[in-house]
């Protein structure tokens, strides 16, 4: 079972970005998702804090679809091998580069749900905006709790773009603690 787990994580795994609805609709509509995540040059080459590193903008994009829904509640799977053939993907860690442990004290995870420390995040770094979206997607993914509420409290007009989209998926969510948000 190591040597799957190895091997899934590896670069042929797809990769997956959590948005808002809103923004998810928006990227359906743009066939795009934006460049909006900045990170240093340095950081990205592992090379420290260098203050005069050039900022590097592209899409945060996770290994882990938890993760991802962590950072929304509409999760787009991509193809990490068609992407790969176009763009730089780096292999990046928020919380072992020096952001995060300027801003938070490691703890024992067990000392709190909300606790952030020995976390580890599953970034992978796409440089540039990632467009056509739909060269690259697998599939949209989305509880069955936040597509009820879509269709409750959304009109058709707007969201049909994202709810009768032929790649959406409804899937169940594992109970972990960085989801609570979602249920």
């Amino acid at each position: 079972m190591r040597y799957f787990e190895i091997i899934n994580e590896g670069r042929d795994a797809p990769l997956y970005h959590g948005s808002g609805i809103g923004a998810a609709i928006s990227i359906l509509k743009g066939n795009e998702i934006w460049a909006a995540t900045q990170h240093e040059e340095s950081r990205l080459n592992n090379l420290g804090n260098n203050i005069n590193s050039e900022p590097v903008f592209g899409v945060s994009l996770s290994r882990n679809r938890e993760m991802a829904f962590g950072f929304g509640d509409v999760v787009f799977m991509i193809d990490q091998t068609k992407l790969s053939q176009r763009y730089k993907i780096i292999p990046f860690d928020y919380w072992s580069a020096g952001i995060a442990h300027n801003r938070y004290i490691k703890t024992k995870r067990s000392d709190s749900v909300n606790n952030l420390g020995d976390r580890y995040e599953y970034e992978e770094f796409c440089v540039g905006s990632i467009t056509p979206l739909n060269r690259y997607l697998m599939a949209i993914l989305m509880t069955q709790k936040k597509y009820s509420y879509i269709e409750n409290n959304y009109s058709i007009k707007d969201t049909e773009i994202l709810i009768k989209h032929p790649l959406l998926r409804i899937i169940e969510l594992p109970k972990l603690h960085f989801l609570n948000h979602i249920e």
